[in-house]
């Protein structure tokens, strides 16, 4: 599945050992390359944030816009790359939620 929020190209392994034996576990974190895979990733980034973090609505906010917005189809309209652009825009919206968070402001908010 690809990653909203990350720019790896390569593959992360996490070693697991108990006792004698190990398991080794591979993420390959891609890029978004197409639009369907940035709904997806937003699917499942909104259902883990709302499993780990109930109280915060801001991935809601943000999975609403983007349904509103029909993903941005109007500004977007024709541009190739427009799975990394809404990539971007959600990396962005997310990164400064949680510096919002930090310094005790409100998120960002869909009117």
């Amino acid at each position: 599945m690809p990653n909203v929020g990350g720019h790896s190209s390569s593959t992360t392994k996490v070693s697991v050992e108990d006792g004698s034996s190990a398991i080794c576990i591979g993420d390959d974190f891609r890029e978004v390359s197409d639009l369907d895979g940035v709904r997806s990733a937003l699917i499942a980034m909104r259902e883990a944030m709302q499993s780990a973090l109930p109280w915060n609505r801001s991935i809601s906010t943000l999975c609403g816009f983007m349904q509103n917005s029909n993903y941005c189809v109007q500004d977007l309209l024709g541009n190739p790359k427009r799975a990394a652009i809404l990539a971007e825009f959600i990396d962005y919206i997310l990164g400064r939620n949680a510096l919002n968070w930090e310094n005790s402001q409100p998120f960002f908010v869909c009117r």
